[in-house]
């Protein structure tokens, strides 16, 4: 029997080596194609299975660096002042913001401390000087002037024209208005020096203490000061005791208020009163406010007062759930909606994009997410891809969850929940399909990436790569749907243990959180188990895999096909039967899988 089912195995082999050498022959010029080979056609090189398992780990890094960091796709929420918020919103990171409410209170108060610069002339225009020139040519055209005892004959016919010269000069050096009664009487009395003294002394006492036009705006520096612009030297003095100043109207009655101690002092009423009119007549104002050179100051102390910013530290809570919108809420979201988009757009999620390329490619590339090189791998990577993606999201709407859920219970944290995250779900998946190697680097990617949600904790990728490895262990030789269950519960222990070390290593062993935490984690290894159960027929189904128990379906002899074959064939049935034997016994001593021989063997 045996030597005659070796005769038939050695013709079928001669018969299928035949008529694969009929298929398409080789034609002449033609060159032989395999994968790796450098003659690929144009549609292999650019859309053969080489470039498709690389657009299929760029693409899972992409979509994964996009979930990480959904702000890059959307727009954050934008307040008004006096919405009322639906959750508690918290800083992503440390912001140092800048409070324009008080930056610029203080860049006014440095405005308003800017002292007025006003010039300040204390000549006068040169007053002393040219009352001290009108009065000495005034002396000399007397001194020049004909005597009135002179005859006709020898006075000058222009005498009246050149009085009159003299007179205009006379006002014009002082820049006065003419006056015929002042100018005649002190051509009458000679100019005297006693006049010239006095009147300079009068409108010195005023031009040193400053004169302005409108005291009201001086007035309103009297809380600070002034400071007065020397224009001759130079030189500026600050000057806070603003009553010293004149003004034109306070400046004239202080001069009249001298009139009687001059006509005592001259003896002569009359001569008073022309020093007193010539002395009103020549004050002027000498301080003028300088508003340029105040307006520069004034841009320039404004210019000097840096921003004012206040710190937020990372985590310290924005606005909190209910809570009206006010200015300084408004301030720090913009802030933070504006760190965020530029972070995440320019930075961060094309960084962890490259990361978890680099992290993939890198697996890939020893080997450890691959089994051979054939198209099948296609369809494997595919596969790891998709039940990543799965698990990862999970693992998102888990967290988010977490946070929704902790906001209610004051007394634990969103961290606590985390532990009931079935991403070993996922491991349990690849090692009934695909064996425990590429179990092993599936675990490590989906626990890198699941780390990285929860906060690139190290505690939580130890966690959940360790109940990944064990739960695809347990699954391993799975023969029955049972065994899910029974290894979500030695995850649900696994997970238990390192709950409480990861609780014991925070200090709060002996909490109610620790509690929550171990309940948590036991409940993730049930739902690890019941997840895996019900995607396996999906996964199945979708993918075209023939797992273990499916073999074990097919090896049933009361499967419709066997029992016909029973009835029909009982010759052909008793010879499949065994060679299903002998092939299950063979399997067994070389390490293969004895029940895929066992039924390959029934239906071949």
């Amino acid at each position: 029997m045996a030597h005659r089912f070796v005769k038939i195995s050695k013709g079928l082999d001669k018969t299928k080596i035949r008529s694969l050498r009929r298929v398409n022959p080789q034609k002449k010029g033609e060159r032989e194609t395999f994968p790796g080979s450098k003659y690929l056609s144009k549609k292999d090189r650019w859309f053969g299975p080489h470039v498709q398992k690389w657009a299929i780990l760029i693409g899972v890094s992409i979509i994964v660096s996009i979930l990480l960091f959904p702000n890059v796709l959307t727009r954050p929420r934008a307040f008004k002042l006096g919405d009322v918020t639906d959750r508690d919103i918290k800083a992503s990171r440390e912001l140092l913001i800048e409070n324009n409410e008080l930056t610029e209170k203080r860049r006014q108060e440095a405005t308003k401390n800017v002292l007025s610069v006003y010039d300040f002339d204390p000549t006068g225009t040169n007053i002393l000087a040219r009352i001290g020139d009108a009065f000495s040519v005034g002396r000399q055209y007397l001194a020049e002037r004909p005597s009135v005892t002179d005859s006709p004959e020898k006075r000058p016919k222009d005498l009246s024209t050149k009085m009159d010269a003299f007179k205009q000069g006379f006002f014009e050096t002082l820049d006065i208005s003419p006056d015929e009664k002042i100018i005649g009487h002190l051509m009458e009395t000679g100019f005297p020096m006693a006049v010239e003294t006095t009147i300079i002394d009068l409108v010195t006492q005023v031009q040193k203490k400053g004169v302005v036009l409108n005291k009201d705006i001086l007035e309103r520096q009297s809380g600070m000061g002034i400071f007065l612009h020397n224009i001759h030297t130079g030189q500026e003095l600050k000057v806070t005791d603003l009553s010293r100043v004149y003004d034109m109207k306070a400046a004239r009655e202080h001069i009249i208020g001298q009139r009687q101690a001059i006509a005592k002092t001259f003896g002569s009423s009359q001569l008073a009163e022309i020093a007193v009119k010539l002395s009103v007549a020549l004050i002027k104002p000498n301080l003028t406010f300088n508003k340029r050179e105040t307006a520069l100051r004034k841009d320039l102390a404004r210019k000097s007062v840096k921003p004012f910013y206040f710190k937020v530290k990372k985590n310290e809570m924005l606005v909190r759930e209910g809570e009206r919108i006010q200015d300084e809420h408004l301030l720090k979201l913009s802030e933070e909606n504006k760190s965020l988009k530029q972070r995440e757009i320019i930075g961060r999620a094309p960084a962890m994009a490259l990361l978890i390329a680099y992290l993939l490619a890198a697996i890939y590339m020893v080997g450890l997410l691959t089994n051979g090189s054939s198209r099948a791998e296609v369809k494997n990577l595919l596969f790891n891809a998709v039940t990543l993606l799965a698990v990862f999201l999970v693992v998102v709407v888990f967290n988010f969850m977490a946070e929704e859920v902790a906001r209610g219970f004051r007394f634990f944290s969103p961290r606590t929940i985390l532990f009931a995250a079935p991403v070993a779900s996922g491991a349990m998946l690849v090692s009934v399909f695909q064996g425990m190697r590429l179990t092993a680097s599936f675990s490590l990617i989906i626990s890198v990436l699941a780390a990285f949600v929860v906060g690139a904790d190290a505690e939580f990728f130890l966690y959940f790569f360790i109940s990944s490895l064990i739960a695809g262990y347990g699954v391993r030789h799975c023969r029955d749907r049972s065994v899910f269950i029974k290894t979500g519960l030695k995850v649900s222990l696994t997970n238990m243990i390192l709950a409480l070390a990861m609780e014991a290593l925070h200090g709060s062993l002996y909490s109610p959180e620790t509690l929550i935490a171990c309940g948590a984690a036991f409940i993730g290894g049930i739902l690890v188990g019941v997840l895996a159960t019900g995607f396996l027929p999906l996964f199945e189904m979708s993918f075209g895999f023939t797992t273990d128990i499916k073999l074990l379906e097919l090896a049933n002899l009361d499967q419709p096909v066997l029992r016909e074959l029973m009835v029909q064939c009982p010759g052909t049935y008793h010879h499949s039967v065994i060679v299903s034997n002998m092939v299950e016994a063979t399997a067994q001593a070389v390490n293969a899988n004895p029940l895929l021989a066992k039924v390959a063997a029934y239906y071949h």
